[in-house]
């Protein structure tokens, strides 16, 4: 697993190179000693968590969108009805 993540130079050549930003180095065997785990776990907890949460906000948002876009066609759909009673009745 550890082995598929390389850090590679941004002119890198190969198409499915994984690019990086300058300075950042993927975690390695090694750095599950590091002193830094536990605080890379709670920020990874919190950004897990803050991803959920927006991704229940845009559900709800394309909920209330759909629903706009239905209510939206109903009434036009209901103008072109109403239009076509008042020609029809001329």
């Amino acid at each position: 697993m550890y082995g598929s993540y390389t850090s590679h130079d941004s002119h890198s050549s190969h198409p499915l190179a994984t690019q990086y930003p300058r300075g950042y180095r993927p975690m390695t065997p090694s750095c599950e000693e590091c002193p830094q785990r536990e605080v890379n776990e709670v920020e990874f907890r919190l950004l897990d968590t803050k991803l959920r949460d927006l991704k229940e906000r845009v559900e709800k948002l394309e909920t209330a969108m759909s629903r706009g876009l239905m209510l939206l066609v109903a009434n036009l759909v209901g103008i072109v009805v109403s239009l076509a009673q008042q020609v029809i009745h001329r």
